[in-house]
């Protein structure tokens, strides 16, 4: 009886959404360690989604190519495996907004000089996602009168 070695990969599985989809081209490659030897490749596409998240290879190669010193796959006890993966098409995964940090805009309320660089800000903003400038901004210091802090 012969064992094989399994490859698998997941996309996405935290995922609450069931309504995200995207395409992806996926290359598994066992790298040979030796000179003279050959890597061994294979590869897939697949669409995943919250159903279909998980996707690969049950019979990748047989173990005992794998350990088979003219193959040339160990080194030390440790083999090499890359994932090559290109996704494509992705819909319905929700990116959180990228924030233009060096233009003014009408909800700009502050400015951080870092560098030479002015940094046009909201407060609520960043004291949304960092508990520090919440404390900054709507504490009792000094920095909630400011209209600029330099650094």
């Amino acid at each position: 009886m012969y064992q094989l070695f399994r490859i698998y990969i997941d996309c996405h599985p935290e995922s609450e959404s069931t309504l995200w989809a995207a395409d992806a081209i996926v290359e598994f490659r066992l790298i040979a360690q030796k000179p003279c030897g050959n890597d061994f490749t294979r590869h897939f596409t697949n669409t995943f989604s919250f159903n279909s998240n998980n996707w690969g290879f049950p019979s990748f190669i047989e173990f005992n190519e794998i350990i088979n010193p003219e193959k040339g796959f160990i080194k030390g006890d440790k083999v090499v495996i890359e994932a090559h993966i290109q996704v494509h098409n992705v819909v319905g995964i929700n990116l959180p907004p990228i924030y233009d940090f060096l233009s003014s805009s009408n909800l700009t309320d502050g400015i951080f000089v870092v560098e030479g660089t002015k940094l046009y800000i909201t407060k609520s903003y960043l004291a949304l996602y960092s508990p520090v400038f919440e404390a900054m901004f709507y504490s009792n210091f000094v920095e909630k009168r400011e209209k600029k802090k330099f650094q």
